[in-house]
């Protein structure tokens, strides 16, 4: 600030009332000259600041005229940090009460077994639960040492500090008088901001203050900062029960980059295994940056949890879950033992995570350290028993006892309780219902092996084999879905399943594992390994992680609770017999959910002040909420009738505004008045919340005659004049000897569209766009929000003259957006629409299809490009086959005439669509089929093909040969979808190729009979050429007319006259390819892999001798590659099922309509579309250049107007990595 500005400074910059002199209160005016109230400057400073607040100036010490006071002093004493604050003396509220029993339940996994049979690993599942706290709302609790250690390094900064501040001042809040707490800072270095203080009135305003005196600076130095924090627990003069530190950074480590390295620096406190003296820590990833290895390990070593925090608006509800867990701690030091119960009987094993456990070389006896535990806390082991065989006359086994003991924090006493001794059945025979597998056994067999899957595939992802690590995840899914619990419909063991497909999808490419899927499967693997909740992920201000966890608990459905349960208000326990499922997250507590719910109702009020003295009129719902007039408004503009806060339906009746008519979807409504995004955000009107109910929307109009006009005047386009389609030709060889016939003769014919005259797109061609969209249960979470990303970019890059429609499908099919053209307000309309899509339901993908075609159908006036994008991940729920979707479909996607085709050009997202089916529909309708294997590759494959939407050139097109001497007769034309006919005896053949893009080449193989000549002559004409189209620059017909082709026909031919044509070859070879992929594709159909193997790699040899491979041919060696992609991916049965049928079905597409396709895990490469183990370069038209000749910029069949479109895609991603 200029000194102009200081001395004109009127109000202290810390409580911003008048710092003019005479109001009774002392002015402090620093060396940089500005002034600031004595009290507020005084605090500052006291918690070590000397950095002006105003101007950053730093101060001299000396002329600071307060000092530290000696509580707060951060330097070492005598004692190091033996200052803090004195208990109180009476003894606390929790321990004049009795105490109250940790409850202990067994289940075998079958009632029965035979006398005669023997059992090696037969499951006994031990499950303990905590007892409640007395008072949940009151202080009768056991007090807390907690030590807050808050990364304030430079990239904390801003938004991220500030709600760092809020979280832990929320933490503050909720700490009781007995609880003390500590708070470091670090960055380069540490700094005790504020001792360990009780939290009483006095002891919350100076740790608020020491929070809010927070400055973002400097590196990260995590070691430093942990020691610190553990020497204040460690000097502290007296003890709470419970002492414990958390975490918070969010980025790299500028010190130790590795964990092994961090380990070696922390104190023994943390690493200890004495569970009396363990200091737990628990860490909090903040963000895309933080190092999760480091933040993990450090939880791990130290026996706490550590949270993914991806959301910056989630930090305070993910403190809040960890502090409702740390300020409800019932049991310290508990210890399961549990014995062999009878002679035979041997415990094999106890998988336990990270609580240790022991097994005696008899295996008579086991142990588990459990260490404390939370109220209502549930842990659950599987126990593992070597059953014999049993004696005729023994009828039932005793196959286990034990015991718990436990300090109980209530009454400070240790307490041992026996578990009740197990058995089961011996008969000589058992009935089914004596080998029905228990649920609860099963379910817990489950989470095991989801934790043991998610830990085997981040091993495998961090040796760069992701790969392999999707396909163990893959398999351990398979498995999951076999079992007895998943198979019963157990609502836990399908979350098992979903988290898994949450974990593929966070490995689908290495970019997006480092971004967020490491930190999510750490995360999700410190749950598991405590058995205890951790945040995770993108949860969105929910304590109910998503989409892994979404509405159940997993381990607190003991036997013993009903659904008349209802002691804890709404978080009662699931049941068993799949009803309705519990609001509470896996592992979470009710006090966690408590706290998160204070949380959650501390962000709400605090967001906005509802107090009519700001100008603002206030709604008040029948429900009773209230809120400002603009927001609900806006809200039930978007046909949302339910309350945001209770999710209370309201009566239309009672609503005092309505959906205005510019956004109704009935006749005649246009969309033009939707508020723009800077006014509104959509996720505060669509939360993903599970017990939501379907928004009503406007019902929709019998005829969607309702597309928005388009404009009278001329487009641009149509007053350019024409430009040409070029023809070229190629033949095999430039001479054939007099004496000698050719039976197949191929010369090669190609097409290529003109440019479009101005790259960026302005005076193009417009569009008529519908996108059908699959937002099943199946796209939740990830999915759905890289789907609304990808279709916004599209929205982004469509002209005003375009016009978009969005159609929504699941279980039934919705027009969510009419055809309206892309102008600013269109745009805004259309966005918003995107947002307001939530994923539920089946899959009914021939409704969605009626419903988008219907759109074209209907509208009153056209574009002349129409066209339909399709995207579906999941098999359709209603249709089995192809054939059955596709007699479903309307006759003008199945239509022959070109003039009223409708492409569709379909997208299977992910490992579980069905290829078949997606394949079919966009090979009936002309349409590509698109496989996108990498979840993040969405927004560049849907980039990929509006580049070639947006830049249709000509239409109509139609390919003619003639033959052009006599006994010259043409005989094939391999032209894959596009129609051919030949005529007159093998005189005339004509290609329908339809409508081509800018600069887009076709090029199609005339095979000809080429009869012997009765003497030497100069040449023989061959063929002529035409090619007809509706050029839409001129809006004219046109046709165009090639050189007549001939060829030498000398008595004798040279070598060089014998010389192939590569561009001749290399089209062949195309071809080969091609058929060589649908000819396996056919025989993996039928199980015949060993054959369809065989086939490629005779192909593949074959391919490898041709003229063009033996040259060196660029394209050839990319088209043996690709066979041996195809190869790859029919290794097994399993790997075709899972990526080889898309992969294959998608290459057949791409060949067909010689158009691109987006292709299993595809990345992109600088400009070019790097297809993985595919054609990889230059345009199959183009390459008349030498052998060895660096390949074109862009890929197969890949046009420049497509190649920009990726571009901007990339640049988009790069520019906005983290809003997905």
């Amino acid at each position: 600030m200029s000194s102009q500005g200081a001395s004109a400074q009127k109000n202290c910059a810390i409580c911003w009332n008048s710092v003019t002199t005479g109001q009774g209160q002392a002015i402090f005016t620093a060396e940089c000259s500005h002034s600031f109230h004595y009290p507020c400057i005084a605090n500052n400073v006291q918690h070590g600041n000397l950095c002006c607040p105003i101007c950053r100036a730093k101060w001299d010490k000396n002329n600071v005229p307060f000092q530290v006071p000696p509580l707060q002093q951060n330097n070492l004493g005598a004692h190091g940090f033996a200052d803090d604050e004195p208990l109180p003396s009476n003894t606390p509220a929790a321990q004049s009460s009795g105490p109250q029993n940790v409850t202990i339940e067994t289940h075998t996994e079958t009632s029965s077994i035979p006398a005669a049979d023997s059992r090696r690993q037969y499951p006994v599942l031990v499950s303990i639960c905590a007892p409640a706290l007395q008072d949940p709302d009151g202080e009768a609790r056991t007090p807390i040492d907690l030590v807050t250690v808050l990364d304030v390094s430079g990239s904390m900064n801003g938004r991220k500090l500030d709600l760092v501040k809020q979280a832990v001042k929320f933490v503050i809040e909720n700490m009781g008088s007995s609880d003390r707490l500590s708070i470091v800072s670090f960055s380069n270095n540490s700094r005790r901001v504020l001792p360990l203080r009780r939290m009483t009135v006095d002891g919350r305003e100076s740790a608020i203050e020491a929070v809010e005196s927070l400055v973002a600076g400097g590196g990260t130095d995590i070691a430093e900062a942990l020691k610190k924090g553990t020497q204040i627990l460690e000097d502290r003069r007296q003890r709470n029960p419970v002492a414990s530190i958390i975490l918070l950074s969010d980025g790299q480590d500028n010190f130790c980059p590795k964990p092994s390295q961090m380990l070696k620096k922390l104190p023994a406190s943390i690493r200890s295994s004495d569970m009396q003296h363990e200091i737990h820590v628990h860490t909090f990833g903040f963000g895309n940056d933080h190092d999760a290895n480091i933040m993990h390990a450090i939880s791990d070593e130290s026996g706490g949890t550590f949270s993914y925090i991806e959301s910056v608006g989630m930090i305070q509800d993910a403190f809040a879950l960890c502090i409702g867990g740390l300020l409800s701690v019932v049991a310290q030091e508990l210890r399961l033992t549990v014995r062999s119960a009878s002679s035979g009987v041997k415990i094999v094993s106890i998988p336990s995570g990270r609580h240790v456990s022991q097994i005696s070389d008899d295996g008579l006896q086991g142990v588990v350290d459990i260490g404390n535990m939370y109220a209502e806390e549930v842990k659950q082991f599987l126990v593992h028993l070597l059953v014999p065989q049993s004696s005729a006359s023994e009828t039932k086994t005793s196959v286990l006892d034990g015991l718990c003991v436990y300090k109980d924090l209530a009454s400070n006493e240790f307490i041992q309780l026996q578990i009740e001794r197990v058995e089961i059945s011996r008969p000589e025979f058992c009935s089914p219902a004596e080998l029905a597998v228990c649920l609860e056994v099963d379910r817990q067999r489950n989470r095991l092996l989801v934790a043991d899957a998610i830990g085997e595939a981040q091993r495998l992802a961090e040796m760069g084999n992701l790969e392999g690590a999707r396909e163990i995840l893959t398999q351990r899914r398979e498995t999951l879905l076999a079992s007895a619990a998943a198979k019963a419909g157990d609502n836990l063991s399908n979350m098992f399943e979903t988290e898994l497909r949450e974990i593929m999808d966070k490995m689908a490419s290495m970019k997006l594992y480092q971004e967020s899927g490491r930190a999510y499967a750490l995360a999700g693997m410190s749950s598991h390994a405590q058995q205890r909740a951790s945040a995770r992920g993108n949860a969105e201000g929910s304590c109910l992680q998503q989409p892994a966890y979404t509405a159940c608990s997993i381990q607190y459905a003991m036997s013993s609770r009903s659904v008349e349960d209802d002691s804890d208000d709404d978080m009662g326990f699931c049941l068993f017999d799949g009803a309705d499922v519990s609001p509470r997250g896996a592992f979470e507590t009710p006090a966690m959910v408590r706290m998160v719910k204070k949380s959650q109702q501390k962000n709400q009020t605090t967001k906005s002040s509802l107090t009519t003295e700001q100008g603002q009129a206030i709604y008040t719902a029948e429900c009773s909420h209230c809120f400002h007039y603009p927001c609900i408004a806006n809200n039930v503009q978007l046909g949302n009738l339910f309350c945001p806060i209770c999710r209370a339906k309201w009566n239309k009746d009672n609503v005092p505004f309505q959906v205005p008519p510019p956004q109704n979807n009935n006749l005649g409504a246009i969309p033009l008045l939707l508020p723009f995004r800077s006014q509104l955000q959509p996720h505060v009107y669509y939360p993903q919340d599970q017990c939501m109910q379907e928004p009503k929307y406007p019902p929709e109009p019998a005829i969607f005659s309702d597309d928005e006009p388009l404009p009278s005047s001329t487009s641009s386009i149509q007053s350019c004049a024409p430009q040409n389609i070029t023809v070229k030709t190629h033949k095999e060889l430039p001479a054939i000897s007099a004496a000698e016939s050719k039976p197949n003769f191929p010369v090669l014919v190609s097409i290529r569209a003109p440019p479009l005259q101005d790259s960026e797109g302005h005076g193009r061609t417009p569009i008529d766009l519908v996108t059908v969209l699959d937002v099943s249960g199946s796209m939740s979470g990830t999915k759905l929000s890289l789907l609304k990303q990808a279709v916004t970019f599209i929205i982004e890059n469509l002209g005003p003259l375009d016009r978009l429609s969005i159609v929504s499908f699941s279980s039934s099919s919705r027009r969510v957006f009419p055809l309206q053209r892309m102008t600013v307000d269109g745009r805004e309309s259309a966005i918003l629409a995107i947002q307001s899509l939530r994923a539920e339901g089946g899959t009914k993908i021939a409704e969605g299809l009626k419903k988008g075609t219907k759109v074209l159908e209907d509208r009153r006036e056209r574009n002349p490009v129409s066209s339909i994008i399709l995207l579906s991940d999941g098999k359709d729920t209603y249709n089995r086959s192809a054939n059955q979707l596709l007699n479903k479909l309307p006759a003008s996607i199945r239509s022959s005439d070109m003039q009223h085709d409708i492409p569709v050009h379909a997208f299977g997202f992910g490992y579980d669509h069905d290829p078949n089916i997606m394949h079919a529909i966009s090979d009936v309708s002309g349409g590509t089929f698109s496989f996108i294997e990498s979840v993040e590759m969405i927004q560049d494959s849907f980039a990929l093909c509006i580049g070639g939407l947006l830049s249709v050139v000509a239409q109509e097109v139609r390919l003619t040969v003639r033959s052009a001497s006599p006994g010259v007769k043409i005989l094939a034309i391999p032209s894959g979808r596009h129609v051919n006919e030949i005529s007159d005896e093998g005189q005339q053949g004509v290609v329908h190729v339809g409508n081509m893009y800018a600069e887009e080449d076709k090029q199609f193989l005339v095979y000809l009979t080429v009869p012997e000549l009765a003497a030497a002559h100069t040449n023989t004409s061959l063929l002529e050429v035409f090619c007809m189209y509706k050029d839409l620059a001129s809006n004219e017909l046109m046709e165009v007319q090639g050189e007549k082709i001939a060829i030498l026909r000398p008595e004798f031919c040279s070598p060089a006259e014998k010389t192939v044509s590569l561009e001749v070859d290399r089209q062949r070879n195309r071809i080969l390819v091609a058929e060589a992929i649908a000819e396996a594709q056919r025989l993996a159909e039928i199980g015949n892999l060993e054959g369809a193997q065989a086939l490629l790699a005779q192909r593949k040899e074959f391919l490898s001798t041709s003229p063009a491979s033996q040259a060196g041919d660029y394209h050839s060696n990319l088209f043996e590659q690709e066979l041996r992609e195809m190869m790859d991916r029919m290794a097994s049965m399993k790997l075709y099922k899972r990526s080889g049928r898309a992969y294959a079905l998608s290459g057949l597409s791409s060949h067909k309509l010689q158009r691109a396709t987006a292709r299993g895990d595809t990345g992109f490469s600088g400009c070019r579309v790097v297809q993985r183990g595919s054609f990889k370069a230059c345009r199959a038209a183009e390459s008349g250049a030498a052998t060895g000749e660096s390949p074109a910029s862009v890929g197969v069949f890949e046009t420049p107007a497509m190649v920009r479109m990726v571009e901007k895609s990339q640049k988009r991603n790069q520019s906005t990595p983290h809003q997905v």
